[in-house]
């Protein structure tokens, strides 16, 4: 008993039970990482820790280091049997032959210490005891520099690390460890009436459970308290499932999810305010806003290409006044607002009825987390059940069937407590040979009257068979009054335009009702005769020669994509060639799992390689923003605007206002400004015009 005689403090006090107490907690220490060994010591390892929880609990309970410590401490008879137990403790946890002898130790490292200084001297994975006893450390620190705790001789001895040998044994060394904790809460027991010391406990171990995230460890954790720590065990089962939930949830997530909503340009200023109101005689749809707030079912929003629908639905995303109408629908209820905005362009997940149902999944069980073990109870058995399953890479992903069954679990679970919009766009954006199943899913989930889904799309075959009788509008026949604010903001509130009008009046106001009456509320082809009449402004064009270049313009985008490739300068047009190719190719690449997408970065050294070979890493951070800005506008100058820079996540021309030590434009990217140009580039004939050869 030398070596614990250097342990424990002889004079009795609230100061010696402090260092007792510090010095015997420290040799908990002794276990090494049982990994190694395989589960059944881990689980042996916890229940070791589990004591030197306990121990730091009530500590804690008792604040032993406050101030303000519990004054049944000063009593010297409890402070002398509370000194006395810790010996008990020290002396079992540094008498080296008994540990090998009788509790089945082997000595796996020894090292020539400060008494109470060491450190750790294996790496190892968290422990439920770490963060208390972390704080404890800090906390004693701190008392000691204050002179509160008197410096006591600190004498050297031999402090190994041992590794389990006997795990009967060494079930032993706990039940003996348990039995000499418990004295100590006998001695000092907690103070309160029984149910306050129940919930006192119970928040004391849910603190010291919350520091363990790793769902492997706390799976070892339960196992170890089972039959003897009821508060471990229920507090480790809530934080099992909720770990169980993060990482199902993670599963649906994928990294795309947002990027199609997140890329759509917000609709210009002054338009879409009809789009809550009500028909008009001259212009009749069915009453958005009334469906919102007292329909069922679905809403279809029709259009033709490029007039608009995208646009639409970020709008009703963003607008406050579709969450007012939807909590008059839900009438009282919570009620939430999810969407899905379909890419044909994009990753399989963007295109496809599975990245439909995951995107809503994760949306609907995010906020209803306690719904995920009975909407998808083979992921949760998968990832809850079983030990040896503790991330989201040991688990699939949902089957169609599952899916069904979570949501009809959902609208049943949540029929009394909440109500779902879902937004879906571009649904004719979807890619798979079983358009007409998604359809049936689509009308599957509106079918629950806690269900409404506002769905837009092409008016392709399809969908006017499975929508054309719900509630419905056609955006190409309700855009003109949009069409007209756009005009007059870009291209009349133009000074060059404004000039022209002071000295021609009426006519020159013609230009800007041409380009308006031409468009068939088709807002992309809007966009590009803007653009034409803008180059024409920098071109000093007389009203006459704008007026020209409107009737110029094709009424078809197909063919105003021509129009505008055939305005192009010819000595951009090989450039022009070979940047539409690159980005073409990019999309049609036929392997599975091809990267769709087209860096800033990369397609600017690509193009110039040629002409100037540079590696990337020769680049400085600016230089690498240089060289997607620069890119941006030769896109302008050399295709015609039809492909265009975005900031991923933050809409066109983001590059300009981005900070260099962001590095935001290492994510830039390169895309068709609009789908209908690939599909133009998609038809055969189109690469036989002169300009693409």
């Amino acid at each position: 008993m030398a070596e614990v005689a250097g342990l424990i403090l002889g004079v009795i006090g609230v100061a010696g039970v402090i260092g007792a107490f510090k010095d015997t907690v420290d040799l908990f220490n002794i276990i090494a990482d049982s990994r190694h060994l395989g589960r059944d010591y881990e689980i042996l390892e916890t229940k070791f820790d589990i004591e030197k929880t306990l121990l730091l609990q009530w500590a804690n309970r008792m604040r032993l280091l406050s101030p303000d410590y519990d004054k049944r401490l000063d009593n010297p008879e409890i402070q002398s049997l509370l000194v006395r137990i810790l010996e008990c403790v020290a002396g079992i946890l540094t008498n080296a032959p008994e540990l090998t002898q009788r509790y089945g130790l082997d000595e796996a490292t020894k090292k020539t210490v400060i008494a109470g200084e060491e450190r750790e001297l294996i790496p190892r994975t968290p422990r439920v005891s770490d963060s208390r006893w972390n704080k404890f450390l800090t906390e004693y620190l701190a008392l000691r520099s204050q002179d509160n705790v008197p410096k006591r001789p600190t004498p050297l001895f031999k402090k190994a690390r041992w590794s389990i040998r006997d795990k009967q044994k060494f079930e032993d060394l706990i039940r003996e460890l348990s039995h000499f904790r418990a004295r100590i809460n006998e001695v000092c027991p907690v103070a309160m009436v029984d149910r306050d010391r129940d919930l006192v406990m119970r928040a004391m171990t849910d603190q010291d459970v919350d520091t363990i995230k790793d769902l492997r460890k706390l799976k070892i954790l339960k196992e170890a308290s089972v039959g003897s720590q009821n508060s471990i065990v229920e507090s480790t089962q809530h934080a099992i499932s909720e770990a169980c939930k993060d990482r199902i949830l993670r599963k649906l997530w994928f990294r795309r999810i947002d990027d199609r909503r997140e890329n759509i340009v917000t609709a210009h200023s002054k338009t879409l305010r009809w789009a809550l109101k009500p028909g008009r005689e001259d212009a009749p749809w069915d009453d958005l806003s009334a469906w919102l707030q007292f329909g069922s079912g679905i809403y279809w929003i029709s259009g033709k290409a490029g007039s608009g629908k995208s646009t639409l639905m970020k709008h009703l995303w963003l607008e406050e006044r579709v969450r007012d109408l939807l909590s008059q629908w839900a009438r009282g209820r919570s009620y939430y607002l999810c969407n899905f905005f379909f890419m044909n362009l994009g990753t399989v997940e963007q295109k496809s009825q599975d990245g439909l149902s995951r995107t809503l999944l994760f949306q609907v069980l995010s906020a209803h987390r306690d719904l995920i073990p009975d909407a998808l109870p083979y992921m949760w058995r998968e990832i809850h059940d079983i030990q040896t399953n503790n991330t989201e890479d040991d688990i699939e992903l949902p089957s169609q069937a599952e899916s069904r069954h979570a949501f009809s679990v959902i609208a049943k679970k949540c029929s009394s407590i909440s109500r779902f919009c879902f937004l879906i766009d571009g649904l004719d954006e979807f890619v798979g040979d079983h358009m007409d199943d998604c359809i049936d899913f689509v009308n599957s989930l509106a079918a629950n009257e806690h269900i409404k889904i506002v769905v837009s799309s092409r008016p392709i075959s399809v969908c006017v068979a499975a929508f054309t009788n719900r509630p419905k509008l056609q955006l190409q026949d309700l855009n003109r009054g949009d069409i007209a604010s756009y005009v007059n903001d870009v291209v009349g509130s133009h000074n060059y335009m404004k000039k022209l009008i002071r000295r021609h009046g009426n006519e020159g106001e013609l230009v800007l009702d041409e380009v308006i009456d031409k468009s068939s509320g088709v807002f992309l082809w809007v966009v590009l005769a803007c653009r034409s009449l803008l180059s024409g402004f920098m071109d000093y064009d007389n009203i006459s020669e704008l007026r020209r270049r409107v009737r110029e313009l094709p009424p078809e985008l197909d063919d105003m994509f021509q129009h505008m490739l055939g305005k192009i300068n010819k000595r951009y047009r090989q450039e022009c060639s070979r940047l539409l190719q690159v980005c073409y190719a990019q999309q049609i690449a036929p392997w599975p799992g091809a990267v769709r997408d087209m860096y800033a970065l990369g397609l600017a050294l690509v193009i110039d390689y040629h002409s100037s070979p540079r590696t990337i890493w020769r680049f400085t951070d600016d230089e690498k923003q240089e060289a997607c800005i620069d890119l941006e506008g030769r896109l302008r100058s050399r295709c015609g605007g039809l492909l265009e820079v975005t900031g991923l996540g933050y809409g066109p021309h983001r590059l300009r206002s981005t900070a260099v030590e962001n590095r935001e434009y290492m994510y830039a990217q390169v895309q068709f400004m609009h789908r209908t140009v690939f599909e133009f580039l998609n038809i055969k004939e189109t690469w036989d015009f002169e300009c693409l050869r």
